[in-house]
């Protein structure tokens, strides 16, 4: 119409990178010519041979990397070359949405027949932080002449086609950093997340945390006395933390309670019925098998806090014991409790505090 008008363009980028070999006894080294590489876009062929990814050759998505595998084409006369091709088009929605917020939350497989998205965070978590504790090797950390508390604060993304991307890692040594970003690499692909009816870009966060005891130290039957004051002044802070904008289990006019202990006729008959059936659902569903694996002896205690808001569920879940797995492990089965009736103080709903020592013995 004989105006000037801005025109949108959109363009696919593909290209090809050749490799820089470095041959050596455990196989020539590929760079990729980049960092955070889309998984599977990655091609390695010798001479006109298409190779195959997992036999012929492994693939570091975060550093960027493969690695020729078989034997035969170490010493081949052809040149190995690698193809990364952008697999990003106008196709893709770049738009990222915060896990705790989007609408339908990214799916780890065997997750998905959940249909409630409370239950499919829960799993999608669990299922992760399962996925790593499996996969990531603790020793390097001994290795590294590491010792005690160790954590690993590690950010990646599940793009808009379920695929793992942009992982980075901090930890108070490289090599922890490395294997970090080595097991998330490693974690399937997922079925994306949406938002609006949309698939997105989602940006996940997870600590990983492990204790590593010093070598000259064996397992104790039970904690000295300066670890058990310690534990105790950990204990009175964390009851202070939860204990806030509460009512305490033991004093609140109205307890929370189950529909099994409902009927009951007085409040303290409703409290103890509570508090046993609490009890009985932990002592069912916390794996104290753990304990031995990490080589923890003797009677000992894991302290769970938490509230039960006005609404029944369960809020502020802070645990402290002897191992952070066991915290972990702890908070798992407290997650798992189902949903109160409310508790009530002066004629209202309230928060109501409760405090839960889990005791067991490991012989």
């Amino acid at each position: 119409n004989g105006i000037k008008v801005i025109v949108p363009y959109s363009l696919p980028i593909i290209f090809q990178v050749k490799a820089d070999v470095d041959k050596s006894s455990e196989g020539p080294a590929i760079s990729l010519g980049a960092f955070n590489v889309s998984r599977g876009s990655v091609k390695v062929t010798n001479g006109e041979r298409v190779l195959v990814e997992g036999v012929d050759y492994t693939v570091n998505y975060h550093l960027g990397t493969a690695k020729v595998l078989n034997p035969e084409l170490q010493n081949s006369s052809n040149q190995i070359q690698v193809s990364v091709e952008n697999n990003t088009t106008e196709n893709q929605d770049l738009t990222e949405v915060p896990f705790a917020v989007i609408d339908e939350v990214p799916t780890f497989p065997g997750c998905e027949n959940l249909t409630d998205q409370k239950e499919r965070k829960i799993c999608m978590a669990d299922s992760i932080s399962k996925f790593v504790q499996k996969k990531f090797n603790t020793n390097l950390a001994k290795e590294a002449g590491l010792t005690g508390r160790q954590r690993i604060n590690v950010v990646f993304k599940i793009d808009s086609t379920g695929n793992i991307t942009g992982i980075r890692s901090r930890a108070a040594n490289p090599k922890l950093e490395d294997e970090a970003a080595r097991v998330i690499g490693l974690l399937p692909k997922m079925i994306p997340g949406k938002h609006d009816g949309k698939n997105v870009i989602v940006p996940y966060s997870l600590p990983i945390v492990f204790q590593v005891a010093e070598s000259s130290k064996k397992a104790k039957d039970e904690p000295n006395k300066e670890e058990k004051a310690k534990y105790e002044k950990s204990l009175d802070e964390l009851k202070n933390i939860v204990s806030k904008n509460s009512v305490p289990f033991a004093v609140v006019d109205k307890v929370p309670t189950f529909p099994e202990c409902e009927s009951l006729a007085t409040n303290d008959a409703q409290r103890k019925c509570v508090s046993d059936e609490i009890t009985k659902f932990v002592q069912k569903n916390f794996n104290t098998d753990l304990a031995g694996k990490l080589g923890i002896k003797g009677k000992r205690q894991v302290m769970v806090v938490f509230q039960i808001n006005e609404q029944g569920n369960l809020q502020n879940i802070q645990a402290r014991g002897p191992h952070p797995d066991l915290e972990v492990e702890a908070i798992r089965t407290i997650k798992l409790l189902p949903k109160f009736i409310p508790g009530e103080h002066k004629g209202k709903k309230v928060n109501v505090s409760y405090s839960l020592p889990i005791v067991f013995m490991v012989q």
